[in-house]
């Protein structure tokens, strides 16, 4: 059962994939991007990281994956070994382009970069996202879906009437699974630039590395309500894709020179 199961997401990953590389065939790297110690330039297909929208719809697939269940008339012995045969065919399914479960995908942040004349150092960091009940991760897309819904007249306790407009949120992040009241790392880095380096404004973004973490995709509910300064009803649905960071780089978006290890 568990078998078939894991064809049928298989195959839906692989329509998936396919159908956006005909869309988009150059947004996204299909690489698994690895960086050694050896490693000074990124090609011109991986400075554009993985696929983000991918990545999160990977997790979501995987978080109703069934969790093999010992049969009452199996032996111990048996279950594990098919519990292990099933997780190697697990981490081997190609989920977006051509990335495994095992393997570290990697997404590309825009650098923020300020920079110290006196000291003659750029500073270059990244700024994570974060959503309610999530750690520090990557908005997916623009982030929010906004629709909205149908106006309502409401009143406070004093008699008090308002028009109350509605609307629905949606949003999906990939981020770890810490609080969201931790401060997020910022990551930054110096690079020593004299004032006419630092002027022809050398474009710098960062590839954030981090591989899928169970259970692998949460969904969560929750709603703004309305106040009389806010006569705003907004309801929320936050889906947030699990993950563990790595490591990250930055580069010279421009030749692909790696900045940092």
């Amino acid at each position: 059962m568990i078998r078939t199961f894991i064809f049928i997401i298989a195959s839906l990953f692989a329509f998936n994939a396919s159908a956006a590389t005909q869309k988009k065939p150059s947004q996204f790297s299909p690489n698994i991007i690895k960086i050694t110690p050896e490693t000074t330039t990124l090609s011109s297909v991986d400075r554009k990281g993985n696929d983000p929208a991918c990545i999160h719809a990977a997790g979501d697939v995987l978080s109703v994956l069934q969790i093999p269940v010992k049969g009452q008339y199996e032996k111990t012995s048996d279950f594990e070994l098919r519990l292990q045969k099933d997780n190697e065919e697990l981490s081997k399914m190609k989920l977006c382009g051509n990335l495994s479960l095992s393997d570290t995908f990697a997404i590309k942040i825009p650098a923020i970069k300020t920079y110290n004349a006196d000291t003659e150092k750029l500073t270059v960091s990244i700024k994570f996202d974060t959503a309610r009940d999530t750690g520090c991760g990557v908005f997916v897309g623009a982030g929010h879906v906004e629709k909205k819904g149908k106006s309502y007249m409401g009143q406070n306790g004093f008699g008090v009437k308002k028009l109350i407009s509605t609307y629905t949120v949606k949003e999906r992040i990939i981020a770890d699974d810490y609080s969201y009241k931790r401060t997020c790392p910022i990551s930054d880095v110096q690079l020593s630039r004299t004032p006419s380096e630092a002027k022809k404004g050398q474009r710098i973004a960062a590839l954030y590395f981090g591989k899928l973490i169970k259970p692998y995709s949460t969904s969560i509910d929750y709603e703004d309500t309305p106040t009389m300064d806010n006569p705003q009803h907004v309801f929320w649905t936050t889906t947030h894709t699990k993950v563990e960071w790595v490591d990250y780089v930055y580069f010279d978006e421009t030749t692909g020179e790696v900045l940092t290890q």
